[in-house]
């Protein structure tokens, strides 16, 4: 899988910047959805801000579809030239496609953040954002109040999880399996989870084994003696049962908590007495 063995580098979701000590503004730029593929559209966004001498420290363009509005927001560094914040709102308004611009001041030294997006979506379905120290809170408290009957509780919301996840993506994109799984890897980095690549797939025998490198479940427990994914492994579970339509036993023989380089999971079908 191309994103095996490479460099990986971060990827800034918030809408909101922060530089100690420099004067940082932002603006949203609504953008009539004919400027979409019209070339040269954002050159001239920028060249309002680079005739004055004034860098865009980031730039965020939410995909957007072909008869929408675009939504843009541009943060640039203002310091000692925070007079011209209106000047620049003038001028972007004046430009061919722009529908609408808002400065957006700062909140304090060096931190800026715009508020105007609501509900954040992944393919027209709204999604929320955890960071590390919520997701973490919430899998290791589990543990804290159930012991290891979290591992239960964890792997049935995941194996939900799945299911739902699958019958979504067969719904935006038809019922071939093998573009079906495609897309799950794709959208597996994406959503932050880690790496999924299927080394192995038998659609007769209802088989597979799967790698997930940088699992964000699994780093949570690093030196263990024991497999450490459930909410992951019930989510391969669902996903897999729905793209076989039969259940499957899923087991993780290979994991990062115990110094594994990746999670390896086993899967096969359920035999009727396993039912």
């Amino acid at each position: 899988m191309r994103n095996v063995g490479k460099e990986l580098k971060p990827y800034e979701l918030s809408r909101s910047v922060f530089f100690p000590g420099h004067a940082v503004y932002g603006f949203y730029i609504g953008v009539s959805s004919e400027a979409l593929f019209r070339p040269g559209v954002l050159v001239k966004i920028a060249n309002v801000f680079s005739s004055r001498g004034i860098p865009i420290v980031c730039l965020k363009i939410p995909r957007t579809e072909e008869y929408r509005p675009i939504n843009m927001l541009i943060f640039v560094d203002l310091t000692d030239k925070e007079e011209d914040a209106d000047v620049l709102v003038a001028q972007l308004s004046k430009l061919k496609f722009i529908t609408c611009v808002e400065l957006i001041r700062p909140i304090s030294d060096g931190f800026v953040a715009y508020d105007g997006f609501l509900p954040l979506t992944v393919f027209g379905e709204r999604a929320i954002i955890l960071r590390k120290p919520l997701y973490a809170a919430f899998v290791k408290n589990l543990y804290e109040k159930l012991g290891w009957g979290a591992r239960a509780f964890l792997y049935y919301v995941g194996l939900e999880m799945g299911r739902n996840a699958y019958r979504n993506l067969k719904r935006l994109f038809g019922g071939d399996r093998v573009r079906l799984l495609k897309i799950a890897e794709a959208l597996f980095i994406q959503v932050g989870f880690g790496i999924l690549k299927i080394v192995d797939i038998d659609f007769d025998e209802m088989e597979a084994v799967i790698r997930i490198y940088h699992s964000f479940e699994c780093e949570l427990y690093k030196r263990s003696d024991k497999a450490t994914s459930h909410l992951i492994r019930g989510t391969l579970a669902g996903w897999l049962s729905e793209l076989f339509q039969r259940d499957v036993f899923i087991e993780e023989v290979k994991c990062i908590a115990k110094g594994d380089p990746y999670c390896e999971f086993r899967v096969r079908k359920k035999e009727d007495e396993e039912e």
